[in-house]
């Protein structure tokens, strides 16, 4: 844990400069030129507990805290200061249990995925007075584990599923289409149960700024992939393996071992 008494050292900066190196064009880039340490002053009851992701919208940093009583964090990157908690840990309706895919919006806005839930939600502008979640839609098929908003009023959910690597989600949670097969090292891993080989191959995505292209990275081997969103089709434009994950499996459980 990370006791915030005094300040915690903070990689807005690095995020910052992420988003505004990023141009939407025919080749999109991103340049680093200097990385800024900024420290926030969180005050002297506030202990962060296991920071995961971070959004930065406008001058709000939202950061989601996987430990915490409540799930999501805001600090003022201008004025250094945190601002307070929101999202509460538990099983009610308004409370929240795993969460991931934490993308900013305008105005100070944010949105994210709950995963035992199955429903992507977004807040209003965390810069007014209070923090309110609204929930966009559920998501009824397979088991996503993110879901991102891209171009053209579609979602890109990375997850669990037997025959496919992604689902293509419309704005009401609808499955608009399936694309991509799981890696597989040779003929005899191909063989093994897609639900198994999702679980090893793992996959998290990063949107670029246009929402018209993202990269999958995987959490457990040297594999990382490029698509381009167009129109109502995904295409995979480059995919580098250099290793595979270490598990072992079977041709028909469901479950592997890492």
């Amino acid at each position: 844990m990370l006791d915030t008494k005094n300040k915690m050292p903070l990689l807005g900066g690095i995020l910052i400069l992420l988003l505004l190196s990023c141009r939407s064009s025919n080749q999109e880039t991103i340049r680093v030129e200097n990385i800024i340490c900024q420290p926030i002053i969180c005050g002297d009851n506030y202990i962060i507990g296991g920071p995961r992701e971070m959004a930065l919208s406008d001058s709000i940093l939202a950061v989601m805290d996987a430990k915490s009583d409540s799930m999501l964090l805001f600090f003022n990157v201008k004025s250094g200061k945190y601002l307070g908690k929101a999202g509460i840990r538990g099983q009610g309706p308004s409370e929240f249990t795993v969460l991931s895919s934490l993308e900013s919006h305008g105005g100070g806005s944010f949105s994210f995925y709950d995963i035992n839930k199955k429903t992507f939600y977004y807040t209003n502008s965390v810069m007014g007075d209070g923090v309110q979640f609204i929930p966009a839609f559920r998501v009824d098929s397979g088991l996503p584990l993110e879901v991102h908003p891209m171009a053209n009023g579609k979602f890109i959910a990375p997850g669990i599923y037997e025959e496919y690597r992604y689902c293509v989600l419309d704005s009401s949670g609808q499955v608009h289409n399936t694309f991509g097969e799981w890696p597989y090292r040779d003929e005899d891993e191909k063989k093994v149960s897609g639900i198994v080989r999702s679980q090893a191959y793992m996959f998290g995505i990063a949107p670029s700024p246009s929402k018209t292209k993202f990269i999958a990275s995987l959490l457990s081997a040297d594999i990382l992939s490029f698509y381009q969103l167009e129109n109502d089709s995904v295409h995979l434009l480059k995919e580098t393996i250099l290793t595979y994950p270490d598990y072992e499996y079977r041709n028909s459980p469901t479950v592997y071992w890492g």
